[in-house]
């Protein structure tokens, strides 16, 4: 099945913005793409006016924008006319440092009344820019499977039953393959997790890269969405090419070495900071000997960092583990959380059977978070003597035992009796079934883990208050300064003191570093970003952008995500609905004495007054989007639970 590109352009679905300078001088290609994936039809429509496009910029702003013109309160994330959006920033696909940020923008699938923004890299982003598009909207769904085929002027919808099926490794092959270019072509895709509407479903790219978060990847497979690949030949336009280049060129040397290569060899530190959890996130002695062992075991692995499109980091690694049970086995990917819950949190000391762990997960296209928590959460069980063998279908389900887990996970996906089926449904449904149970969650959604607390309260709370869900949204400066936003120095780990506003501050610039384009380690504590990122956006564009600009892009997509949440029945409980074990006191370990149960209503108050929001009902106040140019708050929803 093949749908060509419809010659006639369309005017974007945004009456009210129908007015004013539309002309956009580089940065943007200024073409959107628009799918309707049930009548089989792909249109090009023009990017929003230019003032539209200064208030939101792109990324997780534009994306969000976006989202909030298509949605209705009562819609789920998973209706065939929810929106689909891929969203670049201004930057990715050009030279600036680690132009590589594409976002994924819909609904959140855990979080009935939240948005969810989730970021990949790679080498997707730059590509679909360098096509000529700074984005795509999907609208209903396909009634069979199907891939997004983009050669820079040819936009096609192309039959994939014949990648049903495969994982997020072999299908990236199979495509390249049957375009001949597999060099060229970047592609973004689900696994079997996304395709069977698993919890956590995540979307993969260039076979490293992730956009876990909020369950995108149920999205694309209940639209029947198997991939979009895509293969660019053109530049990003700029409107000062050689003062874009230069700013930037600043920017790099200010940011080198920001961060470590190869994440994954940080693992050993991140355990002596009491950063790994172990059985669900109940024996935190579990990680002194997991690190000593992840240290000594990686000095006889062949590893080579893996980096992004303009990428100076090279946080991801191609990894061929040496040691242990899975001694010969590739692995090619972040690694470093998905480690923890694919494999520590189920008793897996091995090192290499942890990193193997997280290549099985990449490969389904799972968000070990979400179906991991639920594999952890019946291990814990059967550990206990709370779940039995004949109720496990005849798994062992031991600390440790990683086939266990794979079998389990297999039977989550295709809800087999007796368990899978059961924990298919979600931790809430799964524990009142079960009579029992522990899902440790932050607003009803699995974590990026850590355990946050390692990092200190302060990023566990700004994982709270995440408008998009609990992620990297204000992480506070427990671990790194922010001195362009007043933090010369870090903050105590196990104080409560400052760290809401902490976490404020470094969320709304944080927010705008997400609609920019660029990877948040490009940013990330380095001095004088304040001058570069505006000036490389400013080149860009020919706008001229000011910091206190950029600011307000970061508050209003705070108070942009509260709008959506409140309009879809958001209350100020759903703040405070945090599991027990990640509020309490570790009690041993490096994390021993951080508590943010004794701190959090406080905390909560101080963060709602900064954001400008009613501290009785959590809604912004109007004063506060009169501010940040948005509209009044609407009327709630019904209840969303």
């Amino acid at each position: 099945m093949r749908s060509s590109l419809d010659a006639h352009s369309h005017a974007p679905r945004l009456d009210k913005h129908a007015s004013g300078e539309r002309a956009v001088k580089g940065g943007y290609c200024g073409t959107l793409l628009v799918v309707d994936l049930a009548a089989g039809i792909v249109r090009k429509e023009p990017l929003p006016p230019v003032p539209i496009l200064r208030k939101y910029i792109g990324g997780a702003g534009l994306g969000l924008y976006f989202l909030s013109q298509r949605i209705r309160p009562d819609m789920r994330f998973d209706d065939p006319d929810s929106p689909l959006i891929v969203m670049t920033g201004p930057l990715t696909g050009t030279k600036a440092p680690s132009a590589s940020d594409w976002t994924v923008v819909t609904l959140h699938g855990a979080i009935p009344y939240a948005p969810a923004t989730s970021h990949a890299h790679g080498f997707f982003g730059a590509r679909l820019k360098h096509a000529g598009y700074d984005g795509i909207v999907f609208e209903g769904a396909s009634p069979r499977p199907v891939y997004l085929w983009i050669d820079d002027e040819t936009v096609e919808l192309r039959d994939a039953a014949p990648l049903w099926g495969k994982d997020t490794f072999e299908t990236p092959q199979a495509i390249g393959t049957l375009h001949g270019d597999p060099e060229r072509i970047s592609v973004a895709c689900i696994g079997p997790a996304g395709e069977e509407l698993m919890r956590g479903a995540s979307v993969r790219a260039d076979g490293s890269y992730g956009a876990s978060k909020g369950g995108a990847g149920v999205v694309w497979g209940s639209k029947r969405l198997k991939a979009i690949a895509v293969r660019g030949t053109k530049p990003v336009p700029l409107h000062d090419a050689d003062a874009f280049i230069a700013i930037c060129q600043q920017w790099r040397e200010a940011a080198r070495g920001n961060h470590d290569e190869a994440e994954m060899k940080s693992m050993g530190k991140f355990a002596r900071m009491g950063l790994v959890p172990a059985n669900n996130f109940t024996n935190p002695e579990f990680q002194t000997e997991w690190g000593r062992r992840f240290d000594e075991e990686i000095k006889h692995w062949k590893i080579t960092p893996v980096g992004s499109w303009e990428c100076d980091y090279k946080c991801h690694s191609d990894t061929l583990i040496t040691t242990g049970p899975f001694a010969g086995t590739r692995v090619v990917g972040y690694v470093a959380e998905v480690i923890e819950d694919g494999a520590t949190l189920i008793g897996i000391m091995d090192p290499g059977t942890g990193v193997a762990m997280s290549n099985f997960y990449d490969a389904m296209g799972a968000d070990p978070a979400e179906s991991g928590r639920l594999i952890a959460m019946a291990f814990e069980l059967y550990n206990k003597g709370e779940l039995t063998r004949a109720q496990t279908g005849g798994l062992d389900l031991r600390w440790g035992n990683d086939e266990a887990a794979r079998e389990l996970f297999a039977q989550i996906l295709y809800r087999q009796e007796p368990l899978g089926s059961v924990l298919a449904k979600g931790p809430k449904k799964a524990i009142e079934a079960l009579g029992k149970g522990t899902f440790v969650h932050i607003r009803g959604a699995g974590f990026n883990s850590h355990d946050l607390r390692g990092f200190g309260i302060g990023r566990l709370f700004g994982n709270i208050v995440a408008g998009a869900g609990p992620g990297w949204q204000g992480v506070g400066v427990e671990s790194t300064t922010e001195p362009d936003i007043g933090y010369t120095k870090v903050m105590d780990r196990s104080s409560a003191e400052g760290k809401a506003e902490a976490c404020y501050k470094t969320g709304i610039k944080k927010l705008w570093e997400d609609s920019i384009g660029v990877c948040w380690f490009a940013c990330r504590g380095v001095a004088n970003i304040s001058h570069y990122v505006p000036k490389a956006v400013s080149y860009a564009t020919g706008w001229d952008v000011t910091w206190e600009e950029a600011m307000t892009v970061g508050d209003r997509l705070v108070q942009l995500m509260r709008l959506i949440a409140v309009s879809r029945g958001f209350t100020k409980a759903d703040d405070l609905d945090i599991s027990d074990r990640v509020l309490g006191d570790a009690k041993v370990g490096p994390a021993a004495g951080r508590a943010l149960q004794p701190h959090l209503a406080r905390m909560l108050d101080e963060y709602y007054t900064l954001a400008g929001w009613d501290l009785a009902s959590g809604a912004p106040t109007p004063e506060r989007l009169a501010r940040v140019g948005l509209p009044d708050p609407p009327a709630p929803a019904r209840d969303h639970a």
